[in-house]
């Protein structure tokens, strides 16, 4: 019988932060940069014995321990590692060989992003992902939806750590900011825009981010700067009116 065990050894300037037990499940994996490490446990030593680790990218390690340890996933490929034991000058048979997953960190890269408007929660972050292998895992702080995509959003930080089905995760923070551009509307207490000479009109002002108003009634009288203006008509007719609000960060305009 034959027994695999894992045993932590450091490695020089580095820790072996994937070390993978042996034997090893195909869907073990490592990621880019982590210190990889296999180990072998050899029941039976024989004198003079010599292990050899032959590796998918081509060097062949020769210890006099059945260990391997490579410092920079980065230089151990993806594939198959097999471990030959010599005893003197004989060459023994294989007595390990499987398959390791050296993963890449995900790609995150922002696609469209907007800002909120005047605490409407109106942002938007929209992210792509790739390298290494889907399907991949969202985690959002503040928690959201586990998407590529946020929707009615504050203006604030929101930071993202994407996982691969390798276990190599990726984190990038994102900020939505505040637009303070005044958003202009309203509406007449009416069930429509017809009304009889003379009579009084309320306009009902639903601006949002305004510090002020201008009304023009389109029937050349005096502007008003209320909030919430009254008017009335003397002559029959069809009029535009237009209501323009201003605020910290500019004006806009709506009309009716």
């Amino acid at each position: 019988t034959i027994h695999f065990t894992r045993v932590d050894v450091p490695y020089a300037q580095a820790t072996t932060d994937c070390s993978v037990l042996t034997p090893i499940a195909y869907n073990d994996s490592c990621c880019e940069g982590q210190v990889l490490m296999l180990e072998y446990s050899d029941p039976i030593v024989p004198p003079n014995v010599s292990y050899t680790w032959i590796c998918p990218d081509g060097p062949t390690f020769t210890t006099t321990t059945p260990q391997l340890d490579r410092p920079n996933a980065t230089s151990a490929m993806s594939g198959r590692y097999k471990l030959l034991r010599y005893s003197g000058t004989q060459r023994g048979d294989t007595i390990y060989s499987d398959s390791v997953v050296i993963g890449s960190y995900p790609q995150i890269e922002l696609v469209d992003s907007g800002p909120e408007h005047c605490g409407l929660q109106d942002g938007f972050l929209a992210v792509s992902v790739t390298g290494d292998a889907a399907p991949f895992q969202y985690e959002w702080s503040p928690a959201m939806n586990a998407t590529d995509t946020l929707v009615n959003l504050s203006s604030q930080d929101y930071t993202l750590t994407v996982t691969s089905s390798h276990g190599c995760s990726s984190t990038r923070t994102f900020t939505v900011d505040s637009l303070q551009i005044p958003i202009a509307c309203f509406t007449i207490d009416s069930v429509n825009s017809s009304f009889v000479v003379g009579e009084t009109i309320v306009f009902d002002n639903c601006s949002r981010c305004q510090t002020g108003n201008n009304w023009d009634f389109g029937d050349g009288t005096s502007l008003s700067t209320l909030l919430n203006p009254t008017h009335s008509y003397n002559v029959a007719g069809t009029y535009r009116v237009q209501q323009i609000a201003t605020g910290q960060q500019g004006f806009s305009a709506d009309t009716m």
